[in-house]
């Protein structure tokens, strides 16, 4: 009370003038902040549809641009728990134990105590409503065995299927500038997801998941309002926009959609609405068709490519291993770079990974120049003795009989693995005998 008579006291004792220019100085203040310009909400833009039993692609816009995915990355995390419960690996009844990790991650979370589990199956539902970031890292730690070690089989996957413009640091989709995929990535992944793992498919139709009495909804509101729309995964960080891969089907006919970067939820699923509709109908959609950015891998292509759905594929019988010599012969009948290689014979790719050595994969390219020239520039960058492994071309036979070149090198320990792929952008480690 005392307080409060001072002030008025004091405020009493001023002189009129000094009031009224304290009260001017105040509006100047309000409006200078009013009149601050605010700067619109415009997140990047890309979209891709596909009819998932052809793999055409009907619409595309800016497909191959490398976008945050925000919780999007959850349908991997998804997908390495279905092929670990098609292995057996784990069951639908298995614990999730939480570390501190996993249960101090930001929201949106299931609110799970450090060492404290739920099953298998609960997580699932928990990721594929609530898209809970605590119940993402906690089952990548489960999978993995630490969320690092898990992201890097998030990797290796994603080179499989084909995933060319993805790279993951974390098990859901919580910002990192490293993090980044596409949209015709994301309709990879999902036509990869359903084709493969296609009893698990159902969790993703899920409206809400109760959990301890309450009641978590799904983010995934479009799938209320739209026919035929049975899955699959919302996103959504500031730098990336709102997020939605949709999968829908009318008659015969499933389409995959993605959008990346709508403005609101809403303005999203608008448009991915009028999309699917516009696919359904056979209609043409007036969309920017833009060529793939320089650092593509893979090159655009109207057919969707994936590896073979329930396992990886088996490499041909000419799985082919090099040595690149210390200085190649540079001409100019190979393309732009211009980069001619010559070969000495080595062990076989499979006596190599059999003999219990390591490698590490720099990435998947749909022609041997492109692959080679990958592996001579990785090498360059090596330092020794790391620079002094054996390459390792290895071929993988997509689901429309086409050919992706694995680029690697090989002869490691697993520290040497380890330690190469510190030097190396978007580098995998590979065990022995992996595929």
């Amino acid at each position: 009370m005392v307080l409060v008579f001072m002030v008025c006291f004091s405020v009493a004792c001023m002189p009129a003038h000094a009031d009224s220019k304290t009260k001017s100085k105040k509006s100047d203040r309000s409006h200078k902040k009013n009149s601050k310009e605010v700067r619109p909400y415009n997140p990047p833009y890309a979209h891709i549809v596909v009819d998932s039993t052809t793999g055409r692609v009907l619409y595309q816009s800016d497909a191959d641009r490398a976008l945050y995915p925000a919780s999007l990355t959850k349908v991997m995390t998804l997908l390495l728990t279905f092929e670990a419960l098609e292995s057996r690996k784990i069951s639908l009844g298995s614990s999730v134990v939480f570390s501190s990790h996993a249960a101090n991650m930001p929201p949106s979370r299931l609110g799970i105590k450090a060492g404290k589990s739920i099953t298998v199956e609960n997580a699932i539902k928990a990721l594929v409503t609530k898209s809970a970031n605590d119940v993402a890292v906690a089952m990548g730690e489960k999978l993995g065995g630490s969320e690092a070690r898990f992201a890097q089989m998030m990797n290796l996957k994603a080179r499989q299927i084909g995933m060319s413009q993805t790279h993951f640091e974390n098990a859901s989709g919580l910002h990192n500038v490293r993090q980044v995929s596409s949209a015709r990535d994301m309709a990879k992944l999902a036509m990869y997801l359903m084709n493969s793992y296609p009893r698990y498919y159902h969790y993703f139709s899920l409206r809400e998941f109760t959990f301890n009495g309450k009641v978590n909804r799904s983010h995934n509101h479009l799938m209320s309002t739209y026919q035929g729309m049975d899955g699959l995964k919302t996103g959504y960080i500031i730098p990336s926009g709102f997020n939605l891969i949709a999968s829908a089907k009318r008659g015969n006919t499933r389409l995959i959609g993605v959008v990346f970067g709508g403005k609101t939820a809403n303005a999203r699923n608008a448009q991915m609405a009028n999309l699917l509709d516009a696919g359904f109908a056979g209609k043409s959609l007036r969309t920017e068709n833009l060529s793939p950015p320089p650092t593509t891998k893979l090159s655009q292509n109207t057919i969707l490519t994936l590896a073979p759905p329930s396992k990886p594929a088996s490499v041909p019988e000419q799985k082919q291993t090099a040595s690149l010599l210390k200085k190649p012969t540079m001409t100019a009948d190979v393309g732009s770079a211009g980069l001619t290689r010559t070969f000495a014979p080595t062990p076989s790719a499979q006596q190599l990974t059999g003999a219990g050595t390591w490698s590490v994969q720099i990435g998947a390219y749909q022609d041997r120049v492109s692959t080679d020239q990958a592996i001579y520039r990785a090498l360059k960058t090596l330092p020794a003795p790391l620079n002094r492994g054996s390459a390792m071309v290895i071929p993988l036979r997509t689901s429309d009989a086409r050919w992706v070149f694995r680029a690697r090198i090989g002869g490691y320990t697993r520290t040497e693995a380890l330690k190469a792929c510190q030097y190396l952008d978007d580098c995998l480690t590979v065990a022995p005998n992996a595929n």
